[in-house]
């Protein structure tokens, strides 16, 4: 049997390993330390807030299109759309695709995977948008506003932590129904 690569795959490992593995959580736990101190500079905290800490809304649009996609660009379905089995008439490819499809959703039940990422992604998201709220719109007020948002600041962190855990326990390749 052959292996593909798909489009998921590609931006699953982009988004889980090195934009929330390295970039971001890494930036966001620095930041917190930076936040710690006695006397952060104020300049370092407010270029994380206006630059860095932005980028989960990124990562957030790619985490659903993951999510939504998952079921489509992983089904062993997919294998219809390389050789020998493109070759397939269409008729032939209709009937054991959406066999193929079944079976694997029989087996590996992905539903409930995506939906316990879906959560936690939810969750990150929701605090996401809480320090945002709490956030003031002048800078002259930054650091002591932020630094009493240091525990949600806390639980962002965790919850994208969690959310990375749960995506990295989906499947990393196709799996054969």
């Amino acid at each position: 049997m052959f292996e593909i690569v798909t489009m998921w795959q590609k931006k699953r490992d982009v988004l889980n390993h090195d934009v929330l593995g390295i970039e971001y959580l890494n930036g966001l736990r620095a930041f917190i330390e930076r936040l710690r101190r006695p006397d952060p500079n104020a300049f370092r905290i407010a270029e994380f807030i206006d630059e860095d800490f932005p980028m989960w809304e990124e990562c957030q649009k790619e985490a659903e299109w993951l999510l939504n996609n998952f079921e489509k660009e992983m089904s062993p379905q997919v294998f219809l759309e390389y050789q020998p089995l493109s070759r397939c008439d269409d008729g032939t490819q209709e009937w054991l695709g959406g066999l193929i499809h079944q079976l694997w959703l029989t087996r590996y039940n992905p539903d409930d995977s995506v939906e316990t990422c879906r959560k936690a992604l939810h969750k990150a998201d929701e605090t996401y948008r809480e320090i945002i709220a709490g956030i003031p719109e002048s800078t002259i007020h930054v650091v002591p506003s932020l630094v009493m948002l240091l525990d949600l600041f806390e639980t962002f962190t965790k919850a994208c932590a969690n959310f990375s855990s749960e995506l990295s326990k989906l499947p990393r390749e196709v799996l054969l129904a």
